[in-house]
């Protein structure tokens, strides 16, 4: 008997293999994000067509279409770079792809889930490896494989404020990973998760998510664990006064004396967006276009990206087109459909962390949007979100 591919089938393994590659290979050195992009998009076109032309659709045609081409087109008048702009502007267009994975019924966030796992498994996996003496995160192959195709940062020191620093550039997706499994009582993969984001070695990472994971626990969780969460609230509460100083120092040490030299950098970015306002007060609103470079005193030289991804977005922008940026990330938060509160814990820490990573406008990032807005769909007869 023959074998019969139907279309489905097709769009599902080709949007497995775009999340897979946004995922681990992030910096896209062989351009494979693009190829699968387009590859999905020539499949697809007159379905995405008719999805645009659709009025049910919308608010997803804007934001997936509308919006990234005049982003784009104004930008590329304000640079003079046709190719910068767009390649600064193209992961807006991943949006697209919500048309098909909707059309399909294709479950995006099992697809996006096992991705991450494998950024969790490596990460721990890495760390462990190092533990026992069996590779140096310093040096050696896998270390050299980790810079050569741009994947992230690994190393390790008693400066670092976890002593491990292994982040994978998309290490910030690990917690949608971390509220999932919480949500769903798989304990023994939240605390591996967890313990990724402790291992990836930044501040936001380790903050953020312990921060909402709790909120989560304390505001969201079932009725009948109420005693348990009052409990734990007392226990905190008298913890925390007890050994307040060693907390303090604890946090102290590790969240900021030993985070000073990105802190320092980090100041350099925003001195350098003073004197870049200062010279030219109407860039707040007119914006510098995507893809446009200033010096920046945190690294000594023109950058086109930083840390500081909010202001950034504002900077490249301008005020307009970062209010309707604002607007499309902040939707899924407050639409009177119901997203499921795991998802939105998870969202709101990633934000957080974005706000202090160039993470809010990438190809990472536009696989969570995908999955915030998939997710209202999924859970509503129409997309109509009321009074917008």
């Amino acid at each position: 008997m023959p074998l019969t591919i139907n279309k489905k089938t097709i769009n599902n393994l080709l949007i497995s293999a775009f999340v897979l590659i946004c995922v681990i290979f992030p910096e896209d050195k062989y351009s494979l994000k693009k190829i699968l992009f387009f590859t999905i998009f020539i499949l697809n076109t007159k379905l995405i067509i008719s999805s645009l032309a659709s009025r049910k659709n919308s608010i997803l045609a804007f934001f997936g279409f509308v919006f990234p081409t005049i982003l784009f087109l104004y930008s590329s008048l304000l640079i003079g770079n046709v190719f910068i702009a767009f390649s600064r502007s193209f992961a807006s267009y991943m949006f697209l792809l919500i048309f098909v994975v909707k059309h399909y019924e294709i479950d995006f966030e099992s697809i996006l889930i096992k991705s991450i796992k494998l950024i969790m498994m490596a990460t721990v996996f890495l760390a462990l490896l190092d533990f026992i003496g069996i590779i140096n995160v310093n040096t050696g192959f896998f270390n050299e494989i980790m810079y050569g195709y741009g994947l992230g940062l690994m190393g390790k020191s008693s400066l670092y404020s976890f002593y491990y620093k292994i982040f994978f550039k998309t290490s910030p997706l690990l917690v949608i990973l971390l509220f999932k499994k919480f949500n769903d009582s798989k304990y023994f993969v939240t605390l591996f998760t967890l313990t990724a984001l402790i291992i990836s070695g930044t501040r936001a990472n380790v903050l953020f998510p312990i921060f909402f994971l709790i909120a989560f626990y304390v505001f969201s969780t079932g009725e009948k664990s109420k005693l348990i969460k009052y409990a734990f609230i007392v226990v905190t509460i008298s913890f925390t006064a007890v050994f307040w100083g060693a907390i303090f120092g604890t946090f102290n040490e590790v969240f900021v004396l030993k985070g000073k030299s990105s802190d320092i950098v980090r100041l350099g970015h925003i001195q350098g967006i003073i004197e870049l306002i200062q010279n030219d007060p109407l860039i707040i609103f007119r914006g510098s276009g995507m893809g446009s470079a200033y010096y920046s005193y945190g690294r000594n030289a023109y950058v086109t990206t930083m840390e500081w991804s909010y202001i950034d977005l504002l900077r490249q922008m301008g005020l307009f087109f970062f209010f309707i940026f604002l607007v499309f990330i902040f939707l899924p938060l407050f639409s009177t459909y119901q997203v499921w509160n795991y998802k939105k814990y998870a969202y709101i820490s990633y934000l957080c962390i974005a706000a202090t990573n160039p993470l809010l406008f990438s190809s990472t990032s536009y696989l969570v949007f995908i999955y915030m807005y998939y997710d209202l769909k999924n859970q509503t007869n129409d997309y109509h979100i009321k009074n917008l």
